[in-house]
């Protein structure tokens, strides 16, 4: 355990593993690579990873890709405001009255609402888009 940033600052290079990973955040779909620093499960550091092509002769070299919104997800991994897991309204619209319900109820009203918008309004009131970086 940690007692002050000293102690931080000391192992700051000190971690278990390097994970490679991408983070497809609200907004953004472009799905850039990171190197993800773990030490004792938890995402220490990220860093953006160099693993693209090189860019055409001339063209500006926009590598390696990831923006502050990715840069920012481990800490949002681990916020207390994070969601961990489903939940259904009990109350009116805007209220804030909800009771957690399990994953396989969650995934059981998801498709029920899919195949009900499908039967009543036909297979094009159903479309993913998933933004313009595709």
């Amino acid at each position: 355990m940690y007692g002050d940033w000293r102690d931080v600052y000391a192992e700051k290079w000190s971690w278990d593993r390097i994970a490679h990973c991408t983070h497809t955040r609200v907004n953004c779909l472009s799905a850039c690579a990171w190197n993800v620093f773990v030490k004792d499960g938890i995402v220490w550091r990220e860093e953006q990873a160099q693993a693209y092509d090189e860019g055409r002769a001339g063209a500006p070299d926009f590598f390696p890709r990831g923006c502050q919104k990715g840069a920012c997800y481990s800490d949002l991994m681990h916020s207390p405001q994070r969601l961990r897991y489903p939940l259904e309204r009990v109350g009116p619209r805007g209220s804030g009255k909800w009771k957690r319900i399990s994953w396989d109820a969650a995934l059981e009203k998801v498709a029920r609402a899919i195949v009900d918008a499908h039967s009543t309004h036909g297979p094009e009131s159903i479309i993913f888009n998933p933004g313009p970086n595709f």
